[in-house]
């Protein structure tokens, strides 16, 4: 059976996660359970009273018998002591007390005591401080090989901890990587697919563009025809050379207007810096490039594009989004009697925005595509004739500009919306005076 790789290392990092987080946990369990063992003066010092009651017992011993006198009340102080020690002995731990312990009781039990007996009551006390001393000592070496066998698996516990950490942390390091290398790899193949559909929307109007030249190049050859025969006759009319020469000045700039904006929108333009422009400026060079291969075909233009509102914009790629626009309005009237858009602008004062609005005489985009039309690389048009990445890229241009791209879903016709913040007041009046 294959395994899912993503899920896989999914499962396998969450896995990693979870050993660590056990690992300290338990790490964190193990000393504070063990702490106090393995303090080993506690362990030390617990020893030395115990050591000190039973060399007092025996001083006691020795000068209550020593002395001879049968104070019933003294022999019974013995008694109580030799009882606490007794009950004070820790728990058999491998350490046999019974002897000393059975010895001393032996001894201690009468009130008188030969000097034998009193020699055989010392070396049953020194029997029962060595076995405590015995297990006094057994006890630190088994505490020192505890902490010895501790430190090493704590040394074990971290080593894998910060193992594990170091392959997650690497691991992400190398996603972040290869997630930064993606990231870059879609923004080259998205202004890539950008100059694409703008190179399209370039080819479409190649036509238009082509007439829109061809025009003012007639005037401009038959001007200079007329000016020829004045030049030539006995008595020229100066001032109608004149005036022809100011229409061919006047047609020479038309042509290099429609040349300069073509160039402006054929070239890469994505890192240029907003600059503030009046709309009906943005609108006015995007008609430039477009209008005449389209009224030309019959396709009419109205327009209401009256607002002195200005924006802080790419002005070209603006411009891109209406050509995009005026260009799919004709395909979409294509075989229809009347054809004609209708370009209009308003100002929303109280929300300090400025919308345009592109209406065609086309019948409307059908419900079940309205949410399909902005994703890249749908299209309506025949095979061949669209990229489909038109609106999708629209879309992304004004939301680029903090702006809004909607389809008015209400209208009989195909109407789109775009919707722009305003400069502000100290902005407008800064290119109204630059103009």
């Amino acid at each position: 059976m294959q395994l899912n790789k993503p899920k896989f290392q999914y499962s396998l990092r969450i896995s990693r996660v979870l050993v660590v987080l056990l690992l300290t946990i338990a790490f964190g369990v193990h000393w504070i359970n063990h702490r106090s063992y393995l303090e080993l003066e506690n362990v030390q010092n617990s020893s030395i009273p115990l050591l000190e009651n039973t060399y007092q017992l025996q001083q006691k011993a020795v000068t209550f018998y020593s002395s001879n006198e049968s104070n019933k009340e003294s022999w019974s102080d013995l008694q109580k002591d030799l009882k606490f020690i007794e009950d004070t002995i820790p728990s058999s731990d491998g350490h046999d007390f019974s002897s000393p312990l059975a010895s001393l009781k032996s001894h201690l039990s009468s009130t008188q005591m030969t000097p034998t007996d009193l020699r055989a009551m010392i070396e049953a006390f020194s029997e029962l401080r060595h076995h405590l001393s015995l297990q006094r000592e057994t006890k630190i070496q088994s505490l020192v090989s505890f902490q010895n066998i501790s430190l090493i698996c704590t040394l074990m516990l971290l080593s894998i901890i910060f193992f594990v950490r170091y392959t997650l942390v690497s691991e992400l390091h190398e996603n972040v990587q290869k997630g930064k290398t993606v990231i870059q790899e879609l923004e080259t193949q998205k202004r890539k697919t950008e100059s694409a559909a703008r190179l399209a929307s370039i080819g479409e109007m190649a036509g238009g563009i082509a007439h829109e030249i061809n025009n003012p190049l007639a005037i401009i050859k038959g001007y200079s025809e007329i000016i020829q025969l004045q030049v030539k006759s006995e008595s020229p009319d100066l001032e109608q050379i004149d005036s022809l020469i100011n229409n061919i000045l006047k047609t020479t700039d038309r042509i290099s207007k429609i040349v300069q904006g073509l160039r402006k929108l054929s070239r890469k333009s994505d890192d240029d810096p907003f600059q503030l422009t009046p709309i009906k400026n943005v609108i006015q060079e995007a008609l430039d490039l477009s209008q005449e291969k389209l009224k030309s075909n019959g396709f009419q233009f109205h327009l209401n594009i009256e607002s002195s509102a200005s924006i802080m914009c790419n002005p070209v790629e603006l411009s891109q989004v209406l050509i995009n626009l005026i260009n799919n309005a004709y395909d979409a009237t294509e075989g229809q009697l009347e054809r004609w858009i209708e370009i209009s602008t308003s100002e929303d004062h109280k929300n300090n925005q400025v919308k345009i609005t592109l209406k065609d005489s086309g019948y409307g985009i059908p419900a079940e595509l309205q949410e399909k039309i902005f994703q890249p690389y749908f299209t309506t048009k025949a095979s061949g004739k669209g990229t489909g990445l038109g609106l999708s890229i629209s879309k992304a241009i004004i939301e680029k500009h903090g702006g809004i791209f909607q389809l008015d879903e209400t209208c009989k016709h195909t109407c789109f919306s775009l919707i722009f913040p305003t400069a502000t007041e100290e902005a407008h009046t800064k290119i109204q005076k630059a103009a």
